[in-house]
């Protein structure tokens, strides 16, 4: 199991745990914060019946559960709070996207409302803070059949819904190569899209475009283009014209290092960008999500890894 959590660099958090290392408690740097994402990867293991992870106040036994996120295989997964030593109202959903011994990647985005959770690039469920999210300190990873856990952090992911197209897990190697892949079943509110890749030494820029088609004259959604030491344009192509030019920063974005892009809800108005987990921008539909189906990747950058 992986855990992503902004730029964190405590070896506490990237240590091998053995099944004996199980229940997990590690303090999360700096805490948690609203506009943050928080990635899991992991499997689930053939004999599993349940597991938990818990974003608590502290690392005690008594300490307050600000979310309590509990999939119970096969039935349900069960959400919840825990204050003044007593558990809260309990919430659930469908524990459908856990199956034993099948592999998943969960992203728990952190808003002003709550934790909004993606299983597998597709939205699973809501829960609203009943906790300040600024007393969260701790995460704490709970399974009586939990195995070879590995916990850690890492820069540059970019998730698909639920792709299985082996053609869009494909490097763009060497860099400076175009590559132009369909999305099956095309783009959808409340799906989540990431990416992980390299940019390389002599990267001056490289650009991501969620495109009509796969024609160089289709219209383009969005235009994604980080422009190395400067800046991060964003725009729309609608009949053949660029239409009009937005900007967010470049900071992120450092040659020869891997990062992670995740847009963790493309919502109806709006899309959000998270690097590194950390909220980057905000970009509002122009052209129809719906009408999305093609992904093109052009530039100086290596991607590695699309989900």
């Amino acid at each position: 199991m992986f855990f992503f959590i902004n730029n964190i660099t405590d070896l506490s958090l990237c240590t091998l745990c053995s099944p004996q290392a199980i229940p997990y408690v590690g303090t999360i740097p700096e805490g948690i914060k609203p506009d943050m994402a928080v990635c899991f990867q992991g499997t689930v293991p053939a004999d599993s019946d349940q597991f938990a992870i818990n974003f608590k106040t502290g690392s005690s036994d008594g300490d307050d559960v600000a979310l309590h996120f509990n999939p119970r295989i096969g039935q349900k997964v069960t959400l919840n709070s825990f204050r003044n030593g007593k558990w809260e109202s309990e919430e659930s959903a469908s524990a459908e996207p856990f199956t034993r011994g099948a592999p998943f990647t969960m992203f728990f985005t952190i808003n002003t409302e709550g934790y909004e959770v993606f299983v597998n690039g597709v939205k699973h469920c809501m829960f609203k803070h009943r906790i300040p999210v600024e007393k969260v300190s701790t995460l704490n990873i709970v399974e009586s059949h939990l195995e070879n856990i590995i916990i850690k952090c890492v820069i540059l992911f970019f998730f698909i819904y639920n792709i299985t197209d082996l053609s869009l897990c494909t490097a763009v190697s060497p860099p400076g190569n175009s590559y132009v892949g369909t999305i099956p079943e095309g783009i959808k509110p409340d799906m989540a899209v990431c990416f992980q890749g390299t940019v390389p030494a002599d990267s001056d820029q490289f650009a991501i475009n969620f495109k009509t088609g796969s024609s160089d004259g289709d219209d383009v959604a969005l235009h994604f283009n980080p422009l190395i030491g400067q800046k991060v344009t964003l725009s729309s192509c609608r009949n053949g014209k660029w239409e009009s030019e937005e900007s967010a920063s470049a900071e992120p974005f450092t040659r020869s290092s891997l990062h992670h892009v995740f847009s963790p809800s493309i919502q109806r108005v709006t899309r959000c960008v998270f690097v590194n987990g950390v909220k980057h921008c905000m970009f509002k539909h122009r052209i129809p999500v719906e009408k999305v189906s093609t992904l093109n990747i052009g530039g100086d950058v290596s991607l590695e890894y699309i989900w």
